[in-house]
């Protein structure tokens, strides 16, 4: 379980980071969706985004297939 969260989270850094021009002139505040397509399971994910007043950002996710959690 820990090792396909590591995927998970690398997979969604990846994702962010490809991006950082974009990222940094932009809010990307919200929520996020999408699967993860793995050997013999998809997983849906939310990932929401929120910013705080000081600019920091923080996320949550959560994979609706596996209890919200």
């Amino acid at each position: 379980m820990k090792k396909l969260m590591l995927v998970i989270f690398v997979s969604v850094f990846a994702l962010f980071t490809g991006s950082t021009a974009v990222a940094q002139s932009s809010d990307i505040s919200g929520q996020w969706q999408g699967t993860l397509h793995g050997p013999g399971r998809d997983l849906r994910l939310i990932l929401k985004i929120s910013k705080a007043p000081d600019g920091k950002l923080a996320a949550v996710m959560y994979s609706i297939d596996q209890g919200g959690q």
